[in-house]
């Protein structure tokens, strides 16, 4: 349930989260203080300073997108299992507690297995199509992976340096 509760995390709004579970709260709290150093780290900081001008209003959704596709890009050396069994464990997850999920991971749920989003951000046009779905929200960010691209090389940069740093933080909130 923790699992579930941390894709959960982006469909829950407000400080309460007394209407789910334990665990899917804990889940909730734990995507919440991943975000929370995300944002506060030197890297990510400079990634979105990477994306200026009229990107600068969607750089923590881009760089959300970019660092998706990198960790999906080197799953293999930085993933735990692989990329297809750890998809397969979070829809398994998302299924069994289908009941408590936010109700509006419960109408996207389908759409994110169908869509391939954990994995299909690794694709080559992985950031493109992610744009494309979410600038149906967002229309400011039709596009946004032409500036991701341009930007890649820093991207890259950048992301080597956060992403160790955020299995460390991880591991500590996995102790707590």
């Amino acid at each position: 349930m923790l699992q579930a509760g941390q894709i959960a995390g982006d469909y829950v709004r407000g400080r309460d989260l007394s209407a789910y579970p334990d665990r899917l709260a804990d889940g909730i709290r734990h995507h919440r203080a991943l975000d929370a150093f995300t944002d506060q780290h030197a890297s990510a900081r400079l990634s979105r300073n990477r994306l200026s001008g009229p990107w600068r209003r969607y750089a923590g959704v881009l760089v959300d997108l970019a660092y998706g596709h990198l960790l999906a890009r080197q799953w293999d050396t930085l993933g735990e299992l692989s990329l297809s069994d750890f998809e397969a464990a979070v829809h398994t997850s998302l299924e069994q507690h289908h009941a408590s999920l936010p109700v509006r991971l419960q109408q996207t749920r389908e759409r994110l297995l169908q869509y391939r989003v954990l994995s299909g951000i690794g694709d080559a046009d992985g950031i493109a199509v992610a744009c494309e779905r979410l600038s149906h929200r967002l229309p400011g960010l039709a596009g946004g992976d032409e500036v991701v691209n341009r930007e890649m090389d820093g991207l890259v940069v950048d992301f080597s340096g956060f992403w160790p740093d955020l299995m460390v933080r991880r591991d500590a909130l996995l102790a707590d």
